[in-house]
């Protein structure tokens, strides 16, 4: 192995900059540094960040997968070639949810051919022409060793990948090199880790949540109905801020949290609202830094949430 001097490296690290702003103070065109989400309101946070490996957590159905693809699109927009790997949900449900988006009906009724346009056919068999950002995507939906997944990343992986998504952590399970799930899950991380930095590309590993997360919010709602005496309303975002993941709250915390350089969490308080019965839009969607070796911490930024469309937007000013 050989050493490097640190002074050499800051001065061509400084060189590089110094070329961008200067290029930049020309009015030239400075490829962006980092990989665009394709909400402004997390670019300017800093992510995707190239080199580093982020961690996404969440509940089953908070929607993930939806967080994946338009993650992939924005790397694709930007001109790259992103890869996702999707090993739970069926990969025909993944493309329904990209259509339900573009032609902006549900994708609950699309798969049950309750659609009932005459133009249906026509609109269907043209949306993968008109999503040009389709074509730089690949996915692969078969599950492999993670040791062979890693090394077929490493093979597959150019800079020009720009970002790869997989969808999810715990999909991994005892292997025949390794029967604790936990070191399989660190040994994964810490190789998307390496082969971040190696490739110089965004990787994200989505996960689940703990099981306590849900218990702990069941006892915070059923204290705040014990405090205030009353059932929640709609406006009563309190009584489930209990369900709000925390730092710790990934499924295998420990393998994940000292690997990762960046976590976040997704988290929509009126879906947990609504399993309460209480009568309110499901209509927004919030992301949280948990952790952020390059950028803000504990930053949390709101965006509006279609769960029939599966459609992530910016809030209006």
């Amino acid at each position: 192995m050989a050493l490097k001097n640190l002074a050499d490296i800051v001065r061509e690290r400084n060189e590089v900059l110094a070329d961008l702003y200067e290029r930049g103070a020309a009015g030239e065109d400075v490829e962006l540094q980092y990989i665009s989400t394709g909400l402004p309101s997390l670019d300017k946070l800093g992510l995707l960040e190239k080199g580093i490996l982020t961690i996404v957590g969440g509940d089953p159905g908070v929607g993930k997968t939806a967080w994946a693809l338009k993650f992939l699109e924005g790397a694709s927009k930007q001109g790259y070639s992103p890869q996702g790997y999707f090993f739970e949900d069926p990969i025909a449900f993944m493309s329904d949810r990209i259509t339900a988006k573009a032609i902006g009906e549900s994708a609950f009724k699309l798969r049950r051919l309750e659609l009932n346009d005459d133009d249906i056919p026509e609109r269907l068999r043209s949306v993968a022409d008109g999503l040009t950002w389709l074509a730089n995507v690949d996915v692969e939906d078969t599950i492999s060793p993670s040791a062979d997944l890693l090394s077929g990343l490493d093979a597959r992986t150019t800079e020009e990948t720009g970002l790869i998504v997989i969808d999810y952590a715990q999909a991994f399970d005892a292997e025949s090199d390794e029967r604790s799930v936990e070191r399989i899950i660190a040994r994964l991380a810490w190789g998307l880790n390496q082969l971040a930095k190696k490739k110089n590309v965004a990787i994200v590993l989505f996960s689940q949540l703990k099981t306590e997360v849900r218990d702990r919010g069941n006892k915070w709602y059923e204290n705040f109905r014990w405090k205030t005496g009353e059932e929640a309303t709609d406006k009563s975002l309190e009584a489930v801020e209990g369900f709000r993941p925390r730092s710790g709250d990934l499924q295998w915390s420990s393998a994940l949290h000292q690997r990762a350089k960046q976590i976040l969490y997704l988290f929509r308080p009126k879906a947990w609202l609504r399993s309460f019965g209480v009568q309110v839009a499901d209509d927004r969607v919030q992301v949280q830094i948990d952790k952020g070796n390059y950028g803000p911490n504990k930053e949390i930024v709101e965006f509006v949430w279609d769960g029939a469309l599966c459609k992530i937007s910016e809030k209006k000013k």
